[in-house]
């Protein structure tokens, strides 16, 4: 995508049954859209979403070489560590 590479992970149901994580490595970011969250997770249960589908996600991009995180909307967030 313009020179710059972009990896889409899906690791199941998470908020939707769809939910997908786009990571571009060479800018270490992800970009986890409405799975950002600052509080306990919602599913959307209607769309397919679940519970168990969180914990992957979340070891997976907490597991990454990322240095930010983007949500769908608000500021682009720099990763603790």
């Amino acid at each position: 995508m313009g020179g710059v590479e972009v990896q889409l992970k899906h690791f199941g149901p998470v908020r939707t049954g769809g939910d997908t994580v786009v990571y571009f490595p060479d800018l270490k970011i992800v970009a986890l859209g409405d799975l950002f969250v600052t509080a306990a997770p919602e599913p959307d249960f209607s769309a397919g979403g679940s519970l168990v589908g969180w914990d992957p996600c979340w070891r997976a991009c907490s597991s990454s070489t990322s240095n930010a995180w983007a949500r769908s909307s608000g500021r682009v967030s720099a990763r603790r560590r």
